[in-house]
């Protein structure tokens, strides 16, 4: 669809440097960018050098605090480059009253990857550590939000080249001065990279305990109807117009939906802590998972790069 906008631009001979081709480009280079091609990303970048090369002030818009490009740079070979672009975008939204709190974990997470590049492996994984506990913990919200399938695509980029690090990192001085286990901390990134996989495996061993108690399986399903409805509701109301009164409806429907299935899981989380923490954890730990093993049951996860696969397999043996 990009191809086709850029071309109709070139037939009607849209001058190269309107704000419609730029913005056009600039979405052309996050698009490349999620697929990895980085050559394509510097492609578009340098024409947006070349028609904006006497207006420096639509340049530096358009170029200066694109993570797209800072990461064309490193990934072709002028890795000091986007460094510098990486450290002046985080210097921007680091002002008072203006700090992003997710974009700036955002940039971290790409400067820890410069960084990795340049050789500065102790320094990445001060700059990973930094960036990971805002990215696991953001709420992402709608896989249709404006973005979001860029932001996903960085946001994976990061955590892979930050198992790749730990990989690296076994046994060394370096994660011993930094005060962790690469293992059990790339393990509990992966926990949160595989959609819940873990999660979603302790959750069912936790379900299927919670059908001994009438009244926990009684609230575990009424929250689930809820979730439910809420999906059918929310699938409603995107089919629909904008300017359809049917709307208002639907989402009057999902907050009392919302609301509902709010107050379910606060009486779940009151009267059943211990199912809340294993079903609800964001991050679960190897101890955490091996406390709710019982004899004779394991659990096997995995997790597949470009490049590597990593597994894992934990029981409640000594030494697993």
């Amino acid at each position: 669809m990009l191809e086709k906008a850029l071309l109709v631009q070139r037939v009607t001979c849209t001058e190269v440097g309107s704000i419609a081709s730029i913005r056009l480009r600039k979405s052309m280079m996050r698009v490349l960018g999620g697929l990895g091609d980085w050559q394509g990303v510097r492609s578009q970048g340098e024409i947006i050098q070349a028609a904006l090369r006497d207006d420096t002030d639509r340049l530096a818009d358009a170029l200066e605090n694109n993570p797209e490009w800072a990461m064309a740079l490193v990934r072709t070979g002028e890795v000091a480059a986007g460094i510098q672009l990486l450290l002046e975008a985080l210097a921007a939204i680091d002002e008072p009253e203006g700090i992003d709190h997710y974009a700036g974990a955002e940039l971290r997470g790409l400067l820890a990857i410069a960084e990795m590049e340049s050789g500065r492996t102790e320094q990445a994984l001060a700059t990973f550590r930094k960036a990971l506990p805002t990215l696991l913990d953001a709420d992402f919200g709608s896989a249709g939000r404006p973005g979001q399938a860029e932001r996903t695509y960085r946001l994976q980029s990061i955590l892979e080249a930050y198992l790749t690090l730990l990989a690296s990192l076994r046994e060394t001085p370096i994660t011993q001065r930094a005060g962790i286990d690469p293992v059990t901390e790339m393990f509990e990134t992966v926990a949160v990279m595989d959609g819940g996989r873990v999660r979603s495996a302790l959750g069912a061993s936790a379900r299927r305990a919670a059908a001994s108690d009438p009244r926990l399986a009684d609230l575990v399903r009424r929250e689930q109807d809820a979730e439910q409805e809420i999906d059918i509701t929310l699938s409603a109301f995107l089919s629909l117009p904008n300017l359809d009164p049917r709307r208002n409806e639907l989402k009057q429907r999902m907050a009392k939906l919302e609301a509902a299935r709010t107050s379910i899981n606060a009486e779940i989380n009151a009267s059943f802590p211990d199912f809340s923490s294993l079903t609800r954890s964001a991050r679960p730990s190897i101890t955490e998972v091996r406390a709710r093993l019982k004899p004779g049951q394991a659990l096997l996860t995995y997790h597949v790069t470009e490049n590597q696969t990593y597994l894992w397999g934990l029981s409640v043996c000594p030494g697993s």
